[in-house]
């Protein structure tokens, strides 16, 4: 699983170092100082980024999440004892339905002038499904070369006039039939 980007990084310990007081206390100030660490990713970093809630309960104490088309993971801010997390693996959040992403405000705790650069889009998803379409365009020109090769073939003799309607499908090994009138 992928680790936060060093820009989480910072920001969280930036937030801590700037809140020691919610690094060490309950699970309601801590919860409060992920707050701050989730406004700030999403401030400087984006929409995808969030806090997450199980089932019906409060939301994480502790947990920051990212969101977008291709996952919902989330990574661990702090361990128990006031511990401020370097560079956690991920959880991957879309395995439990009960996991729901929750959308928070972009907020700049670090009194930055403005939001960092719009990240780069992850292309990933874009790629792979056009990579799919290609290899569906690729069989439908065997499918064509097929049926031109069946109008080609015809005996016109034997078979005056043909009738019927056929449909191409892309998506497998389709036969096609010419049934006299």
């Amino acid at each position: 699983m992928p680790r936060w980007p060093d820009r989480v990084q910072v920001i969280v310990n930036a937030l801590a170092a700037k809140h020691p007081d919610l690094v060490q206390g309950d699970d309601e100030a801590r919860r409060k100082l992920t707050g701050f660490f989730a406004e700030q990713c999403r401030f400087e970093l984006g929409p995808a980024w969030g806090r997450k809630r199980y089932g019906g309960g409060p939301i994480s104490a502790d947990i920051i999440c990212y969101k977008d088309h291709t996952m919902f993971i989330g990574w661990d801010t702090q361990l128990a004892g006031g511990v401020i997390t370097q560079w956690p693996d991920s959880i991957d959040l879309s395995v439990d339905p009960e996991h729901k992403f929750i959308a928070v405000d972009p907020v700049d705790h670090l009194g930055s002038a403005s939001p960092g650069p719009a990240p780069q889009p992850d292309l990933t998803y874009v790629l792979e499904q056009l990579k799919l379409i290609h290899s569906y365009q690729l069989a439908a020109r065997e499918h064509l070369a097929e049926v031109h090769n069946l109008l080609k073939a015809h005996d016109s003799e034997k078979h005056p006039t043909l009738a019927g309607k056929f449909k191409l499908s892309y998506f497998g090994d389709t036969k096609f039939t010419l049934d006299p009138l």
